[in-house]
């Protein structure tokens, strides 16, 4: 995973340009609106479970059209009554045949968080 694959996408800097459906999944491919030099992949192509509406996977699809990357996740978890959540991703690198995987247990959400947590030695330390 990249700090990229991590950090929060702004769906603004993509053009989607197909959608495919089956009686599972959408398929909805975007591209970049300005790719840079630097980038692995331009072209993404994302399949969405229609039940949950949850991201089940990605392509990360080069500039000469090669698949470069996978993303796979799986074991949802229903966190709120519209939000369902994988509890394993793993990103694959299809260039140099390795692989990340994560795993998340024991979730909560909209728990209090105290506030050392939030000051400079709270997070040098972590958790």
């Amino acid at each position: 995973f990249t700090y990229d694959d991590l950090s929060g996408q702004d769906s603004e800097d993509y053009r989607f340009v197909e959608m495919q459906e089956t009686e599972t999944h959408w398929t909805l491919t975007a591209e970049k609106r300005e790719p840079r030099e630097e980038d692995r992949a331009t072209r993404f192509v994302f399949s969405v479970a229609k039940e949950t509406y949850a991201l089940e996977g990605v392509e990360y699809v080069n500039a000469a059209g090669n698949a470069v990357r996978r993303l796979t996740s799986s074991e949802f978890s229903n966190l709120t009554g519209d939000l369902w959540s994988p509890s394993r991703m793993v990103m694959e690198d299809l260039e140099s045949g390795t692989r990340t995987e994560l795993e998340w247990s024991d979730r909560r959400l909209n728990e209090p968080v105290e506030e050392w947590r939030f000051t400079e030695r709270g997070l040098l330390r972590g958790v």
